[in-house]
Parts: structure tokens; sequence; C-alpha cells
């Protein structure tokens, strides 16, 4: 890979970043155990376009870059492992992968089951004493409409990237 390449995959990668702490800090609807946010969209292009390894990182640098501009609460390791954790999902699910019903389907649920419902009430948890399954039972219905949101919201998205978007970075 040529230095003209590399630099391409990293302003690419810092756009992707930048849109990711945009969405999460400053566009996003908070509510008290709940937070919408549009950032699967980028950390969903992000997987597609760099793969596990870098989307995780991308993950990483967006949670400790928006910590640090925009802090909401205390800064919790734990959150930060969630964004990891999310890039390698959509990493694997989309890199060099069909963006079918099927696989963005799996990404939402690991996403939203996994990591939104069961390791950020875990993190809540261990940082407020609050009762874990309380948190869970209370986040649930959100979750659920949230992924069913985000798989539609993630195919449209897909579909109206050119057909050669994804190619961007050969």
């Amino acid at each position: 890979m040529n230095n003209r390449n590399k630099t391409s995959h990293i302003v690419l990668l810092a756009l992707f970043i930048a849109l990711n702490v945009i969405f999460s800090r400053y566009f996003s609807i908070e509510l008290q155990t709940y937070k919408f946010s549009l950032t699967f969209l980028p950390n969903s292009i992000m997987g597609a376009l760099f793969g596990p390894f870098w989307s995780a990182i991308g993950g990483i640098v967006a949670d400790i870059i928006g910590m640090w501009l925009a802090p909401k609460a205390t800064f919790f390791l734990g959150f930060t492992l969630n964004a990891a954790l999310i890039g390698l999902i959509y990493g694997f699910c989309f890199y060099k992968r069909p963006k079918s019903w099927k696989n963005i389907f799996i990404a939402s649920f690991l996403v939203n089951f996994i990591i939104n419902l069961i390791l950020n009430s875990y993190w809540i948890h261990i940082m407020y004493q609050t009762p874990i399954n309380s948190l869970i039972i209370a986040r649930f219905p959100a979750e659920c409409i949230t992924f069913i949101l985000q798989a539609i919201i993630m195919k449209i998205s897909f579909n109206l990237l050119p057909n050669n978007f994804f190619k961007l970075l050969k």
C-alpha cells in the first residue's frame, strides 16, 4: 500500500470517528435509563470499510475523544470496551460480506441486546449500584424498538450508498 492510500484510509477513518463523536455527544436523545443516537451508522459503515480491527480502534478513539470533548458522565472503561466490541461486531458482520438482512439483523441483535442491554446495564450497575434486573427490565422495550429501527435504517443506508462504495479502500 502506498503512502497516498495510507493517508486516504486514515482520513476516512478519522471522518467516521468524528461522525461517531458528533452523533453520540451532540445529536442523541437521552432518557433516564436509555440513550438513542445514530452512531450505529458511522460504526456500521466503518466496520464494512475497515474490518473488525480498525473499527474497534475507531470505536475506542471515538469514545475517548467524545469523553474529552463533551463528557456527559464519569469516564468508565467498560463503555470504551463496549465501543471496541461494537466495532468488532460491525467489522465481522459487514467487512467483505453482503449487507444482507441476515447480516444486518445479526449485527443489530448483538449490538442492541448483548452490548447495549446487557453490558451497558452491567456497567451502570457497577457505577451506580442500580439493581441490574431493574435496569434490564426498564431498558428492554426500548432496545426492542431500537433493534428494529436500526436494522431498517442500516439497510436503507447501505442501499443508498453507491455500489462501489465498499470497494473504496482497495
